[in-house]
């Protein structure tokens, strides 16, 4: 029988540490397992869990060692429960996240992981110098992996059920980060920037791919999806339900780990259902679309037959609208290419200009969300409200996503004419 500090039996298999935790030996004989403790400060709950778990013997998962590790455990965990279910970019998410962590945890049996090591990992990717945003995706991934072990009574109980940080609240459901708060990095252009952004652009191939992203806030993925036929240039919008995006693939099409990972360039529905959606397009958009397809019309009567020949998206979406000039798709890379390219001859003239008049330069930062961050303070800015801003932009956070099912797309269309005037002129 165990004893607490005070040397009072507390029952066979518990007792008390040093420290205060109550600890449960636990030893299943005949499973080819070894010993393993449960910790806890309170006494109750440490014999409950001690029992149940006794009660349901380790039943397992297929493919199962006691000497398996955090990694292995991943691999396994990845291929039974997520692979057939989720899109290629969410399982690159899965992969960073737990690629962060492996060299921490990974190494370690899944069944001596404690809360501590899960508290070590988090602190040494502080170190590191990781986002809070992407320290809480990785502590989302291993906190399924371990709950689902614990689930399956590979492990006595899950270390992360009570592993929180301080980014988080009590009682959130630990998942990926979401755009909205990556959005809060991103860099919302005044007017003088969007204005000195746009003049040096001028006359540039893509010019109008910056203006439609200024003008509309969609998603750089979700432009490059686009075809003619989701343009409607009567009614003046665009329907947005696919996005474009380029990933890399780490399991085949069976679900089995690929040996040599690759990319891909392929166009998916967007995850949430809210990403769904008919934008309203400005005078301003209406007249890029149309510029843009005098473009890729006469890359098709230079290049003939021979234009798009490599593209094999364009067989299943042939009307796609931004392609290079030999009809390839254009990529979400390539418009950060050009913002970088664009961005160091505006901040290379602010500089000159700045030294002469004898002040501090402004220096342009700028990416191809921060269009659709702009578009989306200025349609606060012009007075639309919260709740039209998210109908147009795909907006999923609680404050932005109020009354959407509501809206008719009528309403949304009167209160788009207010960002309109103030801003669907500025080219």
């Amino acid at each position: 029988m165990g004893k607490n500090l005070k040397g009072k039996e507390i029952g066979k298999g518990i007792r008390q540490r040093k420290d205060g935790r109550y600890e449960a030996r636990i030893t299943i004989k005949g499973s080819g397992k070894p010993p393993f403790s449960i910790y806890g400060t309170n006494l109750q709950q440490v014999r409950k869990q001690r029992s149940m778990y006794l009660a349901e013997v380790l039943p397992g998962v297929p493919g199962f060692d006691s000497s398996m590790s955090v990694s292995k455990w991943y691999e396994k965990w990845m291929e039974l429960y997520k692979v057939r279910n989720l899109k290629a970019t969410t399982i690159r998410n899965y992969e960073d996240g737990f690629r962060r962590t492996e060299e921490y945890i990974g190494y370690m049996k899944l069944v001596d992981i404690k809360p501590e090591h899960i508290l070590d990992m988090i602190k040494k990717l502080e170190d590191e110098g990781y986002a809070p945003t992407s320290i809480k995706q990785s502590l989302s991934v291993v906190h399924q992996m371990f709950e689902r072990a614990a689930a399956s009574k590979m492990i006595p109980s899950d270390p992360t059920a009570e592993v929180k940080l301080s980014i988080e609240t009590p009682g959130e459901v630990l998942t990926e980060p979401t755009e909205e708060a990556l959005d809060v990095k991103e860099n919302c252009l005044s007017t003088d920037e969007s204005h000195r952004f746009l003049e040096a652009i001028k006359g540039d191939r893509y010019e109008e791919l910056f203006l439609i992203l200024m003008h509309t806030g969609m998603r750089i993925g979700e432009v490059l999806a686009l075809q003619w036929r989701d343009v409607n240039f009567n009614e003046k919008h665009v329907r947005v339900y696919k996005t474009l995006n380029r990933v890399k693939l780490y399991y085949d099409k069976q679900g089995k780990k690929l040996a040599e990972p690759y990319y891909v360039t392929q166009i998916t529905s967007p995850k949430k259902k809210k990403s769904v959606r008919i934008i309203p397009l400005p005078d301003i958009a209406i007249e890029a679309f149309l510029s843009w397809k005098e473009k890729q019309n006469q890359d098709k009567k230079v290049l003939g037959k021979k234009w798009g020949t490599g593209n094999d998206l364009l067989k299943k979406y042939p009307g796609l609208i931004f392609t290079t000039s030999t009809g390839m798709s254009y990529l979400p890379g390539n418009a950060e290419d050009e913002c970088e390219r664009i961005k160091n001859i505006v901040n290379k003239q602010e500089s000159l200009e700045a030294e002469k008049d004898g002040r501090e330069a402004e220096m342009l930062e700028v990416t191809p969300h921060s269009f659709r961050h702009t578009f989306v303070t200025r349609c606060v800015q012009s007075g639309m409200k919260p709740a039209t801003v998210g109908k147009i932009s795909g907006h999923s956070t609680q404050k932005m996503t109020e009354y959407y099912t509501h809206l008719e797309q009528g309403y949304v269309k009167d209160e788009y004419k207010r960002y309109d005037e103030k801003y669907g002129k500025e080219s």
